[in-house]
Order: structure tokens, then sequence, then C-alpha cells
């Protein structure tokens, strides 16, 4: 599945590769830059990770 609109693009991540760098983007925003945490935060590499992943 892919959504393209304006200069944006959404797809699924169909890889190991995808997951994982959509998983360290939402560290940087989520935990980097907004503060937030959570059960299942990897600080140590850096992935923010939510029931819905897998």
């Amino acid at each position: 599945m892919i959504i393209e609109q304006d200069h944006l693009t959404v797809r699924l991540a169909e890889t190991e590769r995808d997951r994982l760098s959509a998983e360290r983007l939402r560290y940087r925003v989520f935990v980097e830059e907004l503060g937030g945490d959570g059960p299942l935060v990897d600080h140590e590499e850096r992935l923010e990770r939510d029931r819905f992943d897998r």
C-alpha cells in the first residue's frame, strides 16, 4: 500500500529494515523531541515500539 499526497509518501513497512527505520524515526520524534517514554521504548537501541508493531 502506497499513498502519495503533495510532497509526502506513506507506505507500509515491508522489510525488517523498513520497520527499524520507522522505529528509529519514532524514537527521535516521540522520545528525543517530545520527551516521551514507555514500556516498549528501547533507549539502548534508540527504538520506539508499540503493541501494533510486528
